[in-house]
C-alpha cells in the first residue's frame, strides 16, 4: 500500500491499525471460531478494496471455512458511490455492471450466496436483478446460523427487502383506511337514518 503521507506519524500509526474485516478476523482466527460453511460463493470485491488493500486475507478467509469460492474479475459494479444513481450516468452505469458482474449474479444458483461488502456493489445488484448481496459480516454470520448448510436464497434471513416493504405497509395502511372510511360512512349513513325518521 503506498504512503500517502511518509513523514507524517499520525497517519503512519493509524494507516497500520486499519484493516478490513476479512483481514483482521483472518490474522486473528484463534480469536474467531468459525464452523464450516457448505456454499458457493460468488465473490465481488469493492473497487477500492481491489485496488489498494487487496483481496487475499478475504479468499483466505472464505475458503477457510470450506466455501467454493467464486471471483471472476467482475471490474466495476457501475454504480461507483452515487455516480449510478444520477439520471445523466445511469445508462453506462448499467452497461459496466452488466459487462460482468450482474450476468453472473444472475447465473448464480439459489442455494449461493452473492458477497459484496461495497454498499454502492450491493445496491447495483439488488436494482438490477432478483438477488441481495450479503456483507462478509452476514456471509461470516450466516456460518453461524446455518451450522454448515445454508437454504435456497439464505439472503432473505439477513437482508430487509425495503422495496417489499414499503409495498406491504402501504396496502396495510390502504387497508385500515378503507375500513376507517367505510366505518364513517356507515356511521354517517346511521346517523342520517335516525335524523330522517
Amino acid at each position: 500500500m503506498p504512503k500517502l503521507f511518509p513523514d507524517d506519524e499520525d497517519a503512519a500509526r493509524l494507516r497500520d491499525q486499519v484493516s478490513l474485516l476479512g483481514s483482521f478476523v483472518q490474522h486473528h482466527r484463534e480469536r474467531f471460531p468459525l464452523p464450516a460453511l457448505d456454499a458457493d460463493v460468488l465473490f465481488h470485491a469493492h473497487c477500492h478494496q481491489k485496488s489498494v488493500l487487496g483481496v487475499d486475507d478475504d479468499h483466505a478467509l472464505l475458503q477457510s471455512l470450506g466455501v467454493r469460492l467464486h471471483a471472476p474479475d467482475t471490474g466495476c459494479c457501475g454504480m461507483a458511490g452515487s455516480f449510478g444513481f444520477e439520471a445523466a450516468h445511469y445508462d453506462i452505469s448499467v452497461r459496466v455492471g452488466e459487462r460482468t458482474l450482474l450476468p453472473a449474479v444472475r447465473g448464480t444458483a439459489d442455494t449461493a450466496i452473492v458477497l459484496a461488502d461495497g454498499f454502492s456493489c450491493r445496491e447495483q445488484i439488488a436494482q438490477t436483478t432478483d438477488r441481495h448481496a450479503l456483507h462478509l459480516a452476514q456471509v461470516l454470520r450466516l456460518a453461524q446460523m446455518a451450522h454448515g448448510a445454508i437454504e435456497p436464497r439464505a439472503e432473505r434471513t439477513l437482508v430487509v427487502d425495503h422495496a417489499a416493504e414499503t409495498a406491504r405497509s402501504l396496502a396495510a395502511y390502504t387497508a385500515a383506511g378503507l375500513i376507517t372510511l367505510g366505518g364513517w360512512l356507515a356511521l354517517r349513513g346511521a346517523r342520517a337514518s335516525l335524523r330522517i325518521r
